[in-house]
């Protein structure tokens, strides 16, 4: 007992390090060795937990997305808290934006990083994907039919206009905090120089 959970913290912290080297360095400068070195652990030793790099990088991308759908599932599927389609929708958007910001590193790399995977492992994370724009889909179609939605409204248009503005927020956040910290960097170095 006490192995198997050492061994399933040791894989935690692999998967934890590998989301961040990928948001890091992107898809294509995420190494194994890279992984392990930000896991404290031996490159030789990722192979007791994972079969390739491409495993970790999947099991980074599916938990952000499972997280995330089951997330915000919930809470656009609460109709006893949320009676209306306007504060479910608000709430759904919150609870998209706290896994982005807060809960989940997982789903800011996923967004962060779609773009730069190969087509292969994009394509194996695309019905993920599609479960996640289905949990919107669905209550953008009970608000429509409702008539909380006006009837003319294009609903895949604006669930698209609608995350890819909240993801935008959060890739700008990304880059903001980067720059906050490589500004921190360079003002340390100039302090060592002048010292």
């Amino acid at each position: 007992e006490k192995g198997h959970t050492k061994s399933k913290r040791t894989r935690t912290v692999i998967i934890l390090s590998a989301s961040q080297v990928l948001c890091e360095r992107g898809y294509d400068r995420c190494t194994l060795r890279r992984i392990a070195e930000t896991a404290g652990v031996k490159a030789g030793s990722l192979y007791y937990h994972f079969s390739s790099r491409e495993e970790i990088i999947d099991e980074v991308l599916a938990l952000g997305l499972r997280g995330i759908t089951d997330g915000v599932g919930a809470v656009l599927d609460n109709d006893s808290e949320f009676p209306d389609h306007g504060s479910r929708l608000a709430a759904g958007i919150r609870a998209h934006m706290l896994h982005l910001y807060a809960s989940s590193e997982f789903i800011s790399t996923n967004i962060r990083l779609y773009g730069q995977l190969p087509k292969e492992i994009s394509l194996r994370h695309r019905p993920s994907r599609q479960a996640y724009t289905a949990v919107w889909d669905r209550s953008l179609n009970r608000a429509q039919a409702d008539g909380d939605l006006r009837a003319d409204l294009d609903l895949i248009s604006l669930r698209q206009l609608m995350l890819g503005a909240l993801n935008w927020t959060a890739a700008q956040r990304i880059l903001f905090l980067e720059g906050i910290a490589t500004r921190k960097a360079a003002n340390r170095a100039e302090t060592q120089q002048s010292t």
